[in-house]
This record gives structure tokens, C-alpha cells and sequence, in this order.
């Protein structure tokens, strides 16, 4: 799993270990060329903004097998004050989903969307988006995301969940 981290300058929680941090704008090699936690609170990127970040992604992605494709989190100076991430997913086409395949999901195709998550949740937000079942799933998310956002405008992941697997009260 590939996560990238831009200017953080707080100290990442353990529980963030599932993802790499692309700390150098080389065409990955190997997973050991990749750290998953920051050297220290203010480490440097080479990275000078999420567009660059979005475009490594999209270049390199296909090249090496650990690199989850179209989905990356990004640290920003938000990220030090309330842990949590900017998570984008790209979606090179659309599909037609829904009950009577009425909608078209995500709405745009060769487009970054994005939200804003707590550190613990980016594991979880990255099952939804790539495993979980597409209809209940990119309709809650791409459709919908506002009924999942607390007053903060982050992704009340524990309530995404209960809605995707249909445990909404």
C-alpha cells in the first residue's frame, strides 16, 4: 500500500503502518526504498504540492506491485492539528450502477475526488473504495458523502460502514 505525506509536522501514529510514504519523486523499485513512518515530527518531502503528488501517483502506479492504484492519502498542515488526512481516489472511468443502473459513478471520469479522515480510518476508507460493494459503497461516497461528514467535515467512517453493510439505524 502506497500513502503519501506532504509538509506533516506532527508525528504520525502507529496505527498509520499499513502505508508507505513516498518520500522521493524516483520511479519505485522496491518496498525498502519506502518508510512507513516519518523520521521525525517535520521530515522533508520532495513533494511541493498535492498535484505533484497526484501525478507521481498516476505515473507510477502500474510500475511495481505494492503500489495500490488510484488512491493516496495526503498530510497536510490540518493533519498535525487533528490527525487526520486527505484521502483521493481517481477514477479513470465511470460505471453505471444503482438499482436500475441509473446512476453514474463516480460522476466524472479522469477526476481526483477527495475527503478528509482520521488517520486510524484511511485502512478502512481504502477497503470501501476498492473492495466494498460498489452501488451501496460509491453511491454513500461519491453521492451521498455529506450524510458521513461530521461538523468538522471529516468522514464519520464507524457511520459509513453501518451504512454500506446496511446496519444504518
Amino acid at each position: 500500500m502506497t500513502g503519501f505525506v506532504h509538509k506533516a509536522t506532527h508525528n504520525m501514529p502507529d496505527d498509520f503502518s499499513p502505508f508507505y510514504i513516498a518520500s522521493s519523486k524516483a520511479s519505485p523499485k522496491a518496498r525498502t526504498d519506502y518508510t512507513k513512518k516519518p523520521s521525525s515530527p517535520s521530515f522533508p518531502s520532495p513533494f511541493t504540492s498535492t498535484s505533484e503528488c497526484k501525478d507521481w501517483l498516476l505515473r507510477n502506479q502500474y510500475s511495481v506491485n505494492f503500489i495500490n492504484q488510484n488512491i493516496m492519502f495526503v498530510a497536510d498542515a490540518r493533519s498535525a492539528e487533528d490527525e487526520t488526512l486527505l484521502a483521493y481516489t481517481y477514477c479513470e472511468r465511470t460505471m453505471r450502477l444503482g438499482p436500475n443502473h441509473e446512476w453514474v459513478l463516480p460522476p466524472k471520469a479522469k477526476t481526483w475526488y477527495e475527503w478528509r479522515i482520521r488517520y486510524r480510518d484511511a485502512l478502512m476508507f481504502q477497503v470501501h473504495m476498492q473492495e466494498g460493494e460498489l452501488n451501496e459503497t460509491w453511491s454513500l461516497f461519491y453521492l451521498r458523502a455529506e450524510e458521513i461528514m461530521d461538523e468538522d467535515g471529516v468522514v464519520d467512517m464507524e457511520k459509513a460502514t453501518k451504512i454500506c453493510y446496511g446496519d444504518a439505524a
